[in-house]
């Protein structure tokens, strides 16, 4: 049985650790946020960025972020040399030129497939917001570049800025942007239903129930991941524990791994760290008045819970008790504690 309300919201912070301490669990906690929210979105959907994002990519990437996406620009001629009007980015990368999100170069060309770097692709999410030419007056190049860390776009990103963008840091990237302050003073994100949460953060489980996103799991691998989701691989964009790997990778994703899907955006999350499925042979509970359950011990093993919402929904109807075979995702502490992050009734 799976339990309905706090898988969502947990999911992406099950990107298991493995004794890196609580410094790296934020870190590793932020990166995983950001692709579940951009998952939800689904403005990446039917892309698989690999390990770098492309400049077509990048601007299908804009175009689906903006308000031009309601609307289809059909393009009837060739804009660049190196972009035919049939191909699936001439209309995005239209619209990205033609609004200056980005530029092409001299002689008519774009370079489609060439890498974009981290400093065009702030630019292009700066253009979003709504800054123009205009706004940096004197200094164009420090002007961006200050504006780039005070509206908070490079927040968690590692990347140099004239390094070509990986796809973690582009999904950390959009994911800064939805939280990012339009130049009207709106939250750039508000536009596609996000909202913030109390520690300032994309409301991930709000965002769940507007949209029309279902994301599955966790789900045991039995022989191989391309047996466990219902789309192909090659097609998909695929993280294992939190980090990007590419379809020849995830064809050796062993059995026991826990997987969680989206068949709407064909994104996978797959965990093999952290991951144990045994029999519950106790539960603690608070015994101050809630009597809502603070640890689970499976196989003899004391698996803390710590989240609020965590511990209401196995207090509930999806309660756990001794005897039920489950599967959970955990973090490791760096005094040996293990803290439950999501759990499966078998």
């Amino acid at each position: 049985m799976k339990l309905p309300k706090k898988l969502a919201a947990l999911l992406l912070c099950a990107a298991l650790m493995t004794g890196g301490g609580a410094a790296y669990a934020a870190e590793l906690d932020t990166t995983t946020r950001a692709q579940q929210v951009v998952s939800e979105l689904g403005v990446a959907q039917g892309m698989s960025l690999g390990d770098t994002v492309s400049r077509a990519q990048f601007a299908q990437l804009l175009f689906n972020l903006s308000s031009s996406s309601s609307g289809s620009q059909t393009v009837s001629y060739s804009m660049f040399n190196d972009v035919d009007s049939s191909t699936a980015y001439a209309s995005s990368i239209y619209t990205a030129v033609q609004n200056e999100w980005m530029s092409g170069y001299l002689g008519g060309w774009f370079r489609p497939g060439q890498a974009v770097t981290l400093r065009e692709a702030a630019n292009g999410a700066l253009a979003l917001l709504g800054c123009t030419s205009a706004d940096f007056s004197g200094n164009s190049y420090q002007g961006r570049q200050t504006a780039y860390y005070s509206t908070g776009l490079l927040e968690n990103v590692s990347g140099s800025l004239d390094s070509a963008l990986s796809s973690t840091d582009c999904i950390q990237l959009i994911y800064s942007l939805l939280k990012a302050d339009t130049k009207q003073g709106a939250m750039f994100g508000a536009s596609l239903g996000c909202t913030l949460d109390d520690d300032e953060e994309i409301d991930l489980s709000a965002l769940q129930t507007t949209s029309s996103n279902s994301i599955r799991g966790p789900i045991e691998v039995e022989e191989s991941l391309e047996d466990t989701v219902p789309f192909d691989l090659e097609k998909a964009t695929v993280y294992l524990d939190g980090e990007y790997i590419d379809s020849a990778d995830a064809a050796s994703v062993d059995a026991g791994a826990a997987v969680y899907y989206s068949s709407r955006t064909r994104t996978v999350w797959v965990y093999e760290a952290n991951v144990v499925t045994g029999e519950v042979t106790g539960v603690g509970y608070d015994l101050s008045g809630s009597l809502e359950p603070t640890a689970l011990y499976v196989n003899g093993q004391e698996y803390q819970i710590t989240d609020a919402d965590l511990r209401e929904e196995l207090s509930g109807g999806s309660a756990v008790r001794v005897g039920d075979e489950v599967t959970l995702l955990f973090d490791e502490g760096e005094d040996g504690s293990y803290t439950l992050r999501d759990v499966t009734i078998e």
